[in-house]
């Protein structure tokens, strides 16, 4: 199965708002697994929120561009689509 990553802002608040995009997302791609982010701190209440999606997958990160661009690269091969939100 395929991977739709969508790396938005990190804080509690963006994760609240970005909410409805990403499972808009996970219904639009609803044949790939929605990969999403989050800080320590905020991973058990993010993966909490997304308990009800099984296609909606949380991944911690502790430096949060390195983390990510390691993600990106090390599944390169399985990711159909990237969305970078808020960062240009």
């Amino acid at each position: 199965m395929n991977s739709i990553v969508i790396h938005h802002h990190l804080g509690l608040c963006d994760h609240i708002d970005c909410n409805g995009m990403v499972r808009y997302f996970s219904e639009l791609y609803d044949e790939n697994i929605i990969q999403v982010f989050s800080k320590p701190q905020y991973f058990d209440m993010v993966e909490y929120m997304y308990r009800d999606s099984e296609s909606i997958n949380v991944n911690l990160v502790k430096n949060e561009y390195q983390d990510v661009k390691t993600f990106t690269v090390e599944n390169e091969s399985t990711i159909d689509d990237f969305f970078s939100v808020g960062h240009q």
